[in-house]
């Protein structure tokens, strides 16, 4: 299936050729940033004594400010990077804690106690965070 896509891309009237960079020595260095990424995401880091590996996949802001995934244990390895992955989960938590309170001032019944309950963890993680 790719080499149909790749062979129809090689037409220079074809929609697809301006989406692939044809010229090779730029399309090799590349390449082996694309293979440079696949050994990146394939790295695990394991604490002496657990047999599993913990993943985790955070959001940081590369160079050119787009934003990606990259394994958490790569990330805090950057201070800057480390810097955005915990400003985006302050983000993340005070929007769950917005969403959490709209939902207590709608809530009703039983299931109150419950998002209060969700409320109060969510407040919680934030204050750690921030204390960190």
């Amino acid at each position: 299936m790719v080499d149909a896509i790749v062979a129809e891309a090689a037409d220079e009237n074809s929609p697809l050729h301006e989406h692939f960079e044809w010229d090779d020595s730029s399309a090799a260095i590349e390449w082996r940033k694309q293979q440079g990424r696949i050994l990146l995401n394939a790295i695990q880091i394991r604490k002496v004594g657990e047999s599993e590996p913990k993943v985790m996949n955070v959001s940081i802001k590369l160079e050119d400010g787009t934003r990606a995934y990259q394994k958490a244990e790569v990330a805090v390895l950057s201070e800057s990077q480390w810097d955005f992955v915990v400003r985006d989960t302050l983000r993340y938590l005070e929007g769950a804690r917005k969403r959490l309170e709209d939902l207590i001032a709608i809530e009703t019944d039983v299931r109150r106690s419950t998002v209060v309950k969700a409320r109060n963890a969510v407040v919680a993680a934030k204050t750690a965070v921030q204390e960190m």
